[in-house]
């Protein structure tokens, strides 16, 4: 009789104990579960404003650049700070100064130079303007009495705020071939050929001034060199004065 009440009163225990446990356990579960819909509201909210914030901001950027485009000073809209200070060919700067033209960029170049020989001008020989990824540039030539002087092209850079200049000034201080005592074109080929041995059958195609550096400006033809091979077509450039290779440009390079 004894044992039967212990063994009773032991299932009775073990019952209890049981559904207490049971009863913390859903408890917890439930705060768990609440605890979790609180935190998962935090996020989802915090993430919406996120999101917002980040529209918003594009918002801002997008009209702030329609407004730039919008302003004359829009220059493809690049600043003068992406053109970095080392620059081994400039020749001035300019933080106060937009530019919004090619005139105004000669116009900008011939103040920089300062005062040159009567027989100088410039040409326009190439611009940015169709390319509205790059900088906003103008390529100038230089002339001498009407005739191109290649290899001293002037660049003008417009920025949204500020414009440079690079180039080779020093060309303007050179001395320039005397064209009084050129030879034909065909002589100074012949020059050529007997100076350098080669008896390639060059065509004449151009002529004009060519600066390659140091204190003379030498008057060149130009030639070229076709067979249908193009690791042998050849541009070459002859002193019209003396048959001396000047330039020599193959097509490409193997």
């Amino acid at each position: 009789m004894k044992k039967e009440v212990l063994f009773g009163l032991l299932c009775v225990a073990i019952t209890i104990g049981a559904g207490c446990n049971g009863a913390n356990t859903n408890v917890g579960n439930q705060a768990g579960s609440g605890n979790v819909q609180i935190e998962d509201s935090s996020i989802e909210s915090s993430v919406d404003e996120q999101v917002e914030d980040e529209e918003e901001d594009v918002l801002s950027k997008a009209e702030a650049y329609k407004k730039m485009e919008e302003s004359p000073d829009f220059n493809h809209g690049h600043t003068i700070s992406e053109a970095g200070t080392d620059r081994p060919r400039e020749v001035d700067r300019s933080y106060d100064l937009i530019i919004h033209d090619e005139d105004e960029a000669l116009a900008y170049l011939k103040d920089c130079l300062g005062s040159l020989d009567s027989k100088i001008d410039f040409v326009l020989t190439d611009t940015s303007e169709n390319d509205p990824g790059a900088y906003m540039w103008y390529e100038f030539t230089p002339t001498y009495d009407s005739i191109k002087v290649n290899g001293a092209q002037f660049t003008v850079v417009a920025f949204t705020d500020g414009s440079l200049v690079e180039g080779r000034p020093e060309v303007f201080t050179a001395s320039f071939s005397d064209r009084s005592s050129l030879l034909g074109s065909d002589e100074a080929l012949k020059l050529f050929n007997e100076q350098y041995n080669d008896k390639r059958k060059y065509k004449y195609q151009d002529e004009y001034y060519f600066y390659g550096g140091g204190d003379s400006v030498r008057y060149v033809y130009v030639y070229r060199f076709e067979n249908g091979k193009v690791l042998e077509n050849t541009t070459l450039g002859v002193d019209a004065t003396t048959g001396e290779m000047v330039m020599y440009r193959p097509d490409a390079i193997d």
